[in-house]
């Protein structure tokens, strides 16, 4: 008996325990319905769609990691942003000369470099295009030398100041990070200076705004002027080596990548990247790829998904206004021919799916509608919001509105009238008593106040008949 109590206990927990995986296992699934079958390598991943706003794929995406050379994004951003614009085409053109205080500052720091040497005169723009391309961190420091000496009441008096500038709680409210540090404008800080996969697609969606910002970030090769220490222009090339097959080489080049920002840390190298086809365009973020002397896990992981991306997701319009009907149980009252409304979407629905979907698995949610409405309703008339789901999860909401006039059924609603009045006949009789007593009020003062008037004339016409004579000669007659 105790044996058979054993193996029945045991079938019972083998079976709970099968069917709470194949719970998870379902779930699991439902909530990753682009399904990316890819093996990525890198610590945290944040892709996004940047047509629909859509992430198709995140791994890790609010885990902390070392931010590094990402930094110099915000730091070339704050400058851009700030410089008073009336002042940019000097300050752009501006050449600033490299001093001794940059070099100590990058001694035995490893730092990332252009060849640029002491003494040395190079302009604005050439730093700028340093900084993002080649992660130059004495042209990232000139510039900010510069702009802290010019125009310290914006970007503070040192470095210290422009790094609080950096960390304004009201600077990183507006750019949306939520879990980012800086501690130096350069990155070479590896310890303290973090930031996450969503907080650095945000900041890269911020810079992304200034048009020169942009134009740098997403040029693969410059060439940076002459100067009196390099008497020949030089080409700098961008770090993200799937925009150049030069240097990449056909491993990692793409030639819908654009740049944007790379950086690097003990073994580890973060990329934030786009990648723009003639229908899509894509902005990925991996962080804390592993970086071995055979591959760059960066460069591998991102050519991965964006292949995927792109071969096996589309747009597919599910609802165009006033074609695509939503199916509702919303009733009409009173209305003129009809009492099921009949409802469309507000506006054009495109959504990025998979392209071995289903249009049959996109679910109306309408419980957010109401039940019943009443006549009359316009044409567009907004009646709630409906909820796409698509594998259990929300993919958009929408307004319904109304498709057609519903003209109001006089009739009925006359009819209508009639029945709530026969409804409450008990209170209208009240009513009508009250009123009648109300009147039998007013009328019988009224007719007493006019009996009272009547008597005082009379009485005052009497008067006047036994009135003293004026004059003592008069008699009474």
């Amino acid at each position: 008996m105790q044996i058979i109590k054993f193996f029945f206990i045991k079938a019972a927990c083998l079976f709970f325990s099968m069917l709470l995986v194949l719970i998870f296992s379902v779930s699991s699934i439902a909530d990753n319905f682009y399904k990316f079958d890819v093996d990525v390598k890198s610590k945290a991943v944040y892709f996004v769609n940047e047509d629909t706003g859509t992430v198709v794929y995140d791994k890790n995406p609010d885990e902390k990691v070392p931010s590094t050379a990402l930094v110099k994004l915000m730091t070339v951003s704050l400058i851009l942003d700030n410089v008073p614009s009336e002042e940019m085409n000097d300050f752009l053109g501006t050449k600033i000369e490299a001093t001794g205080e940059i070099f100590d500052r990058l001694f035995r720091k490893k730092a990332s470099h252009v060849d640029i040497r002491k003494g040395e005169e190079v302009p604005v723009i050439d730093l700028l295009y340093a900084s993002i391309l080649a992660s130059a961190c004495e042209a990232t420091m000139m510039l900010v030398d510069h702009v802290t000496k010019t125009w310290p009441k914006i970007f503070g008096r040192n470095v210290d100041e422009f790094v609080d500038f950096m960390n304004s709680k009201k600077l990183h409210e507006a750019i949306g990070l939520q879990n980012t540090n800086f501690t130096d404008p350069d990155g070479l800080d590896e310890v303290e200076q973090q930031t996450t996969a969503r907080d650095a697609y945000k900041l890269t969606k911020h810079c992304l705004k200034n048009a020169l910002l942009k134009k740098i970030a997403t040029t693969s090769t410059y060439k940076m002027a002459a100067t009196g220490f390099h008497p020949n222009p030089r080409d700098i090339i961008h770090t993200n080596h799937m925009t150049n097959i030069g240097v990449g080489g056909r491993r990692y080049y793409d030639k819908r990548v654009l740049g944007l920002k790379t950086g690097a840390y003990d073994d580890c190298f973060n990329l934030i990247s786009s990648a723009h086809d003639d229908s899509y365009t894509y902005i990925l973020v991996v962080l804390g790829a592993p970086k071995t002397k055979g591959e760059n896990a960066a460069f591998v992981d991102s050519n991965k998904l964006y292949d995927y991306a792109f071969k096996n997701l589309k747009f597919e319009t599910v609802s165009i206004p006033g074609e695509k009907l939503i199916p509702n149980n919303v009733k009409v009252k009173l209305g003129k021919g009809t009492d099921n409304l009949v409802l469309t979407s507000r506006r054009q629905i495109t959504l990025l799916l998979p392209k071995a979907i289903d249009r049959s698995t996109i679910f109306w949610d309408t419980s957010q509608l109401p039940k019943e409405v009443w006549a009359p309703l316009k044409k567009g008339q907004v009646v709630g919001q409906v909820n796409l789901k698509l594998a259990n999860k929300v993919v958009d909401s929408i307004d319904a509105v109304v498709c057609e006039d519903v003209p109001l059924d006089l009739i009925a609603a006359v009819y209508s009238c009639m029945v709530q009045l026969f409804k409450y006949l008990w209170l209208i009789i009240l009513l009508v008593v009250v009123l009648l007593i109300f009147l039998w009020f007013v009328s019988r003062s009224s007719f007493v106040r006019r009996r009272k008037n009547k008597r005082r004339i009379k009485f005052k016409k009497r008067g006047q008949g036994l009135r003293r004579p004026k004059h003592k000669q008069e008699r009474w007659k």
